[in-house]
């Protein structure tokens, strides 16, 4: 590493704490989250917010018409339909569309590979703050939230409930810091899917945030399985500026999992950025296409993209669209 590089390096805010120690995101950027998900665009249809301290799992009755058939036994006497049980002297009632509120589960990949930022912030803060504005957003909509942190050596969870105290706690748990490096684990698709709460009902919606570098062909036909049993499934993969295009550093250390060895890689040399240039599209164009293939909705973010953009980007989502 040349010595100015070593001596940023140094002088970076934070140098000398313990990164462990550190949490994701301060308590003002919280705050600007909590106002973000309370601004206009972010509100459910109509401006109303949904009433009680538990919400039902359904929204009322519904006012979409759905069917007209016979009363049976239990059946609510205000859905009676007098007119055609007048016509036919059988009683009727009208069945309308009952719609289901939104239920968001989170996956969010806290591993040692996201704990890497070179412009504005880590990966795994940027997964953070997308998934507790959206945990806010689907509360405030009336919805349910759960999820599950990736990255330590027992995964954290939470249970899926409604109500804003639980998307609040949820939200500081993940501004928190993150497990110890030595505590974490490699993400494990199997174990990932295997962790998705059974009660999970269809419709639920599913988002996973991580760069993806654990994905494969099966593990992304393993969350194609989800959208087949009635599950919306969008991944946000988030990456770095410096890992979609190799900067001029001069010689740099770099280690690969589980080697104890650096290699030295000159990154002055414009063919070495090229060819690793080259490889990270390769491997976005796999995930690309893995996806896809399985029916998964897929999100390519940078940790330095303001939020503004990505709130956009996501609003087109099923449990909030």
């Amino acid at each position: 590493m040349t010595p100015w590089l070593q001596r940023l390096w140094r002088q970076r805010p934070g140098a000398g704490r313990d990164p462990a120690a550190c949490p994701l995101l301060a308590d003002a950027e919280l705050k600007a989250l909590a106002r973000l998900a309370e601004e206009p665009g972010s509100s459910i249809p109509g401006g109303a917010q949904a009433g009680g301290e538990r919400p039902s799992v359904l929204r009322g009755h519904g006012l979409d018409f759905q069917e007209l058939r016979r009363y049976q036994a239990g059946d609510e006497v205000r859905a009676m339909d007098w007119r055609t049980t007048a016509r036919t002297g059988i009683p009727h009632i009208r069945i309308h569309h009952l719609e289901p509120r939104p239920c968001l589960y989170l996956l969010v990949d806290l591993g040692p590979s996201m704990r890497f930022g070179t412009r504005v912030r880590l990966k795994a803060a940027q997964a953070a703050r997308i998934a507790i504005h959206q945990a806010l957003v689907t509360s405030r909509e009336g919805g349910t939230v759960g999820a599950t942190v990736l990255g330590g050596s027992r995964p954290r969870q939470w249970p899926v409930r409604g109500g804003r105290a639980h998307a609040l706690s949820l939200a500081r748990g993940l501004a928190g810091p993150c497990p110890p490096l030595e505590a974490a684990a490699d993400v494990d698709p199997a174990a990932v899917l295997a962790m998705l709460p059974r009660s999970l009902p269809p419709g639920a919606e599913i988002l996973l945030l991580s760069d993806l570098r654990w994905l494969d062909a099966s593990g992304a036909a393993a969350l194609g399985r989800l959208v087949a049993g009635g599950r919306g499934v969008t991944v946000v993969r988030i990456t770095d500026t410096a890992e979609r295009s190799l900067p001029p550093m001069g010689r740099v250390p770099f280690r690969q999992p589980g080697q104890e060895a650096s290699l030295w890689v000159d990154t002055a040399r414009p063919g070495v950025r090229a060819a690793f240039d080259a490889h990270a599209q390769a491997r976005a164009g796999d995930c690309r296409r893995w996806l896809t293939g399985a029916g998964v909705r897929l999100l390519d973010l940078g940790a330095e993209t303001p939020a503004r953009i990505w709130v956009r980007q996501l609003a087109g989502r099923t449990a909030h669209g």
